[in-house]
């Protein structure tokens, strides 16, 4: 998992938020966080670079959050064990085929942390089933 994914995107936003309205330094918001300046700038730099894009008419990405919505909702919680267990992998094995490690994987299936979109279409891929399939809207 790289850093960037265990934050969700809110939270991602809102830091790059309290930095532009000025309501916290940098440095303030590192420290609170437990983060380093530099992600905190990245995020701030790319909410100025591409915060127009949600404003845009024919913006493909406004209605994101329902995306994540639904990865939120974690209805493929039970599915991903199911199917971890039906092919008898271990959490290191799926860790591993998708590139992470054993740990983060642990935490995606128990739902401590929630899945990336990114991560649950590898999964998908992985296993060879339909994100509604994964998502419980269908039971093929």
């Amino acid at each position: 998992m790289t850093r960037d994914e265990k934050y969700t995107p809110k939270f991602k936003a809102d830091r790059a938020l309290e930095l532009l309205t000025g309501e916290k330094t940098i440095t303030e918001l590192s420290k609170t966080y437990h983060m380093s300046n530099r992600v905190l700038a990245k995020w701030k730099k790319w909410l100025l670079e591409r915060g127009s894009i949600v404003f845009e008419k024919s913006n493909q990405y406004r209605d994101i959050t329902n995306v994540n919505i639904e990865v939120g909702n974690r209805q493929y919680l039970p599915r991903l064990k199911e199917l971890r267990i039906k092919k008898r992998l271990s959490q290191k094995d799926v860790g591993n085929a998708i590139g992470i490690t054993q740990d983060s994987y642990s935490k995606y299936e128990s739902g401590l942390i929630e899945l990336p979109i990114r991560r649950l279409i590898q999964l998908c891929q992985f296993y060879k089933v339909s994100i509604d399939y994964m998502m419980g809207m269908k039971d093929e």
